[in-house]
Formats: structure tokens, C-alpha cells, sequence
């Protein structure tokens, strides 16, 4: 974990303090004030102590006075052990007659990307971000399945190392056998919790969502908060209709992805098999992205319409059609658009629509006219 200065008032932990382990009986020495407060817990800068007493490696001493949240940080902090993509946990142990509970973490120099955007505001590009947010993804598809969740995951509990993101504190993670959204230990902050999401109570959606907020962190250089998230935003930034639509569907959508394990498909982009084609534009539920060979596409939409299929704005539930034109304005395909990204997304989950192209489009509105 890194240092961030902070002026608080009582802390639990003083400089030069030893600490000894009773589970590892290894010796720590507290060697900074406070860097850091949360809900649950002090970050103290410390060394472990060899057998001669000499500093031999930096660590970071968080200490708690609540049991609870201790609990789970230690729990799931050993279920990750040896995860590169995660802040490691090196010790764990607690004194109730002092009440008092410590984590040992690695210390973490190069601090948290809040620290690195405070320092350097360059925007990361798309490909960066993507593989950078790929393993926090994979970190949250092993947690998702077993009904845990993360619910913090902001700029400043992800930490940086050798430009490689590491999820870090986990002091209000939850397990849950409970379906939907489960209560927390503690509240996700309000900058990074998706509107109208009930204070305490959080869902794996909530957490990609919290991961979707980080990408746009980086690719903008600066925090985002939840209640600046626009589709303007999102079009302006300088990356591809593709990746637009995985943020959109992670972020604004009314069906975000369910967990971890859909945002990762979608993120590779692996298409699954469409429905077959269909011989009549009748009864089908039409959505057109880019422009004809041949054709307006306004009037192309009249005339689907005077062969009763009904022509929709965005893909949804009903969608039973895709057509792709080529991209309007010159734009580049960017695999297909965010129609086409939603439309496989909803392959996925098994709702049959077919995907044809401008000509196929345009010779079936010409056998309706027969």
C-alpha cells in the first residue's frame, strides 16, 4: 500500500512502535504517523524486523478496531494470496483484550493511480487501459461465483506497480448467500456507486461498473466521478465505437453487465453465433447501424415498415434484426459499432437475433415489393 498524508486526530498507532505477530511472531516497526484513514481502519508506513532487530523489508500496518471488517480483509486477502493482481497480504492477527486488529500488506511505492493522476494527467489509451483493467476484471470473475463482492474500487484503492494495476483494500467486501444486491460492511462511496443504488447494498454489476469508472479515469487523466458520466462524455473520448459500447454497457446501460465474467467476454470480443437469417422482413424487430449501398436509410426504414417489421433506435429485448451498413462519416468500423457490440452481448444471454449486412437488407426490401 502507498503513503498518503493525512491530519487526523487519536491515532491508534504511534511512530516507532513494535508490533509482534501472533500468528507468525514476526516483529514490525511502525515507522511513519498515520498516511491514511478509512471507515475501517489506519495505514501506518512499517518495516519487518529481523532477528537483530534491523529494518529489513517496507510494509504497510493497517490497524482496526472493528473485528468484522478485520475478518473478511484477512479471509479474502488469503484466498488471493498469489495473485499478482492483487495487494498482497503478509500477515494477520488480532488482540481483543486490546481491541485492537492488524493487516500486514506489502508496501506498495508507487502509490495508487489517485496518486499517480494527481501527479501526471497524461490520458492512457485504449489499448493500455483495456490490458491494464483485464486482470482486475479476472481478479472480480473469481470472487463474483462465490458470491463475494468487492464494492470499493476507486482510484484510490487501486495501486500501481511496474505500470501494472493492483487491486488493493478490501475492508468492506462481503460474502453472501443472499440473491441480487447483498448489504456491505461498510457504505461503497457515493463518487463511485451507480445512481439509485440503495446505501450498504451492493451486486458483481455494482463492481464492474466501479471498473468501467476507472478505465474512464485513465483514459480522461483525471477522476470521474459517478454522477459525470454521460453519453457525451463517452463519445468524446478518443477511442473506438467498440470499446464506447463496452463502456456504456458497463456504465449507462439499463442492463449492465451482470458480473465480472459477461464484462470480460464482451471485453475480448469473442462473437457468438447469430440467428439465421430471415426470408421476410415480416413481424421482425429492425435495428439499421450505418448507411445503405443503395439506398436513404430513412426511406429505407419506410419501406421495412410498409412490409410490417417495426423499426427500433437501439437494440433491446425485442431486437430481432441487426442490419450493418458501412460506418456513416468516414469512421472506421471499430468492430461493428456499439449496435453490433449490444447485439452480441444479447447473443450471449440467449436472445436470438440475426445480423445481416446493407445489401442483404436492401434485396429483401426489394422481394417485399413482389
Amino acid at each position: 500500500m502507498g503513503e498518503r498524508e493525512e491530519n487526523q486526530d487519536m491515532p491508534l498507532l504511534t511512530r516507532n512502535r513494535i508490533l509482534k505477530s501472533d500468528v507468525t511472531e514476526k516483529y514490525y516497526k511502525v515507522r511513519s504517523n498515520r498516511v491514511a484513514q478509512g471507515g475501517f481502519g489506519e495505514v501506518y508506513r512499517g518495516a519487518v524486523l529481523d532477528k537483530n532487530e534491523d529494518e529489513c523489508e517496507p510494509v504497510a500496518i493497517k490497524v482496526s478496531l472493528h473485528p468484522i471488517a478485520w475478518h473478511g480483509e484477512a479471509y479474502l486477502g488469503r484466498l488471493l494470496t498469489r495473485n499478482d493482481s492483487v495487494v498482497q497480504l503478509l500477515d494477520a492477527w488480532g488482540n481483543a483484550r486490546k481491541v485492537k486488529y492488524v493487516l500486514v500488506f506489502e508496501w506498495m511505492a508507487e502509490g495508487t493511480v489517485a496518486d499517480r493522476l494527481a501527479q501526471d494527467d497524461t490520458a492512457w489509451d485504449e489499448d493500455r487501459v483495456i490490458e491494464s483493467i483485464r486482470p482486475l476484471l479476472e481478479v472480480l470473475d473469481l470472487l463474483h461465483p462465490r458470491s463475494i463482492c468487492h464494492g470499493d474500487i476507486t482510484t484510490r484503492n487501486v495501486f500501481i506497480r511496474d505500470e501494472r494495476l493492483m487491486l488493493g483494500d478490501l475492508g468492506i467486501t462481503r460474502q453472501s448467500l443472499a440473491e441480487g444486491r447483498r448489504r456491505m460492511h461498510g457504505a461503497p462511496p457515493d463518487d463511485f456507486a451507480p445512481p439509485s443504488v440503495p446505501e450498504y447494498f451492493w451486486s458483481p454489476s455494482d463492481d464492474v461498473y466501479q471498473i468501467a469508472l476507472l478505465a474512464l479515469a485513465l483514459l480522461r487523466g483525471k477522476t470521474v466521478k459517478a454522477s459525470e458520466v454521460t453519453t457525451l462524455m463517452l463519445r468524446r473520448l478518443e477511442i473506438s465505437d467498440w470499446f464506447m459500447g463496452w463502456l456504456y454497457d458497463a456504465l449507462l446501460a439499463k442492463d449492465r453487465f451482470r458480473d465480472a465474467r459477461e464484462a470480460l467476454e464482451c471485453l475480448t470480443f469473442e462473437p457468438v453465433r447469430p440467428a439465421r437469417a430471415p426470408s421476410s422482413l415480416r413481424d421482425q424487430r429492425i435495428v439499421i447501424t450505418g448507411s445503405l449501398p443503395s439506398m436513404r436509410r430513412d426511406r429505407a426504414e419506410a419501406r421495412a415498415r410498409r412490409a410490417r417489421a417495426a423499426v427500433q433506435k437501439d437494440v433491446n429485448g425485442a431486437t430481432t434484426l441487426l442490419v450493418t451498413g458501412e460506418p456513416l462519416g468516414g469512421a472506421s468500423p471499430s468492430n461493428g459499432g456499439r449496435k453490433l457490440f449490444d447485439a452480441y452481448r444479447r447473443l450471449r444471454r440467449g436472445q436470438r437475433i440475426a445480423i445481416i449486412d446493407g445489401r442483404r437488407f436492401e434485396l429483401l426490401l426489394e422481394r417485399e415489393r413482389r
